[in-house]
């Protein structure tokens, strides 16, 4: 799964975005696989929609989630949000990590044993 999500994030946001995820993870129950996020912008959210993408994490943990990878290079305050996502992600037990660019969190997911099935998306990041 690759994520590109342009903040900020209010929770109207959060809830239409989380709606055409849902409907793209829940084939995948019952497989384990990642996500690869890249935010740009100023990549923050407001309390409303932190308490909302709390519960997505937790669908998407239920749904075979593992392992993500956060690119952290286009975002306008990376280290907010980094501490913001880390402490919504701190309780899921996902394994986490952040890197300043795509092929590098690509890389990183492979490692983990997930692979990536769509050759457009490795060709993009190469």
């Amino acid at each position: 799964m690759c994520t590109v999500a342009l903040g900020p994030w209010n929770a109207e946001c959060v809830e239409s975005f989380m709606q055409d995820y849902y409907k793209i993870i829940l084939p995948l129950h019952g497989s384990r696989w990642g996500d690869l996020i890249i935010l740009q912008g100023e990549s923050l959210l407001i309390p409303a929609a932190e308490h909302l993408l709390a519960k997505a994490i937790h669908i998407s943990c239920n749904q075979g989630l593992t392992d993500v990878a956060f690119v952290l290079s286009n975002s306008s305050v990376p280290s907010s949000t980094q501490a913001q996502f880390f402490r919504l992600y701190q309780t899921s037990g996902l394994n986490i990590r952040t890197f300043e660019y795509q092929h590098e969190a690509l890389d990183w997911l492979i490692q983990q044993g997930l692979h990536c099935d769509n050759t457009e998306l490795l060709h993009k990041l190469a």
